[in-house]
C-alpha cells in the first residue's frame, strides 16, 4: 500500500524501471493470500483514487484467491470429505486464519472477506475445480 501511494504522490523518484511504467493502468496481481491481499488493497485505492492520480487502478487478477468465513460452504464440505483432491484442507485454512488473524477474531472478520462492493472496473479470478475455496471465490464482485 505505502509503495502504491509513493508512486501516486507525484514525488519525483530515481527508480529507473518506474519512469517506463504507465501508472494510470495499474493491475494488480496475486495468487492464494495474495490474491486476498491484492483485492483489499485494491479496494483501499480505488476508495482513493482521485487522491492518487496518475496512479489508478484498472483492475485485479486473483488466482484462487485466499478467503473464508465460519459457515462452510459446499465446496468446503466435498472437497474436505475427499482429502486426495485438493492440497489445501479446511484444518490448513483454518489455521492459517487462526495465524493471520488479529486476536479474538474469527473467519468472519473482514480480511477473510471480499469486499462487498468493488470501484475497480476489472477483476479476473481463476479457481481450479477442485479448490477447497472454489465457493468463497465466487462471491467476489465489482
Amino acid at each position: 500500500m505505502a509503495s502504491m501511494l509513493f508512486f501516486g504522490s507525484g514525488k519525483e523518484y530515481t527508480i529507473a524501471w518506474a519512469k517506463l511504467c504507465d501508472l494510470s493502468r495499474i493491475f494488480l496481481v496475486g495468487d492464494s493470500a495474495g490474491g486476498n491481499i491484492a483485492h483489499h488493497v485494491a479496494a483501499r485505492l480505488a476508495a482513493a483514487a482521485d487522491d492518487l492520480k496518475p496512479l489508478r487502478i484498472e483492475g485485479t487478477v486473483l488466482i484462487q484467491p485466499f478467503f473464508g468465513g465460519e459457515a462452510r460452504t459446499e465446496s468446503e464440505l466435498r472437497v474436505e470429505n475427499n482429502a486426495k483432491s485438493s492440497v489445501l484442507t479446511l484444518a490448513a485454512s483454518d489455521a492459517w486464519w487462526r495465524l493471520a488473524l488479529p486476536r479474538g477474531a474469527n473467519r468472519e472478520h473482514r480480511y477473510c472477506k471480499p469486499v462487498k462492493k468493488m470501484v475497480v472496473t476489472r477483476t479476473l479470478v481463476c479457481v481450479a475445480e477442485m479448490d477447497v475455496l472454489m465457493d468463497r471465490d465466487g462471491d467476489v464482485r465489482w
